[in-house]
């Protein structure tokens, strides 16, 4: 006796032709996609915030406590980002969270 299983056979997704895409990770490498844009908006700064001055004022302003560790990951793609996170990276750095995610306008 055969169960339903056996009776259905999965079709591929006819959007890809059997192909589903990869998530970004497994493109890029990347855990995260704000990484690029959290660099670039503590950099412009005037005057410039090292990862430390970065850490204390996300400590400051939005009560989340990142190391200098942690944030060096996120700017180099190592390491995935909360979205609270992304969050507090907007109000601290006073950009965009559009901007920080897809940094395609300007902060």
């Amino acid at each position: 006796m055969h169960g339903y299983r056996d009776r259905v056979r999965k079709q591929p997704d006819r959007i890809y032709e059997g192909r589903k895409p990869q998530p970004l990770g497994a493109r890029t490498g990347r855990k995260n996609l704000t990484g690029p844009q959290l660099r670039q908006a503590r950099l412009e700064r005037q005057p410039q915030w090292s990862l430390e001055e970065l850490s204390q004022a996300l400590l400051r302003t939005a009560n989340i406590e990142l190391s200098e560790s942690a944030l060096s990951k996120i700017e180099n793609g190592q390491r995935s980002v909360y979205d609270y996170e992304l969050q507090a990276f907007a109000m601290t750095l006073d950009v965009s969270l559009d901007w920080l995610v897809n940094g395609e306008h300007l902060p």
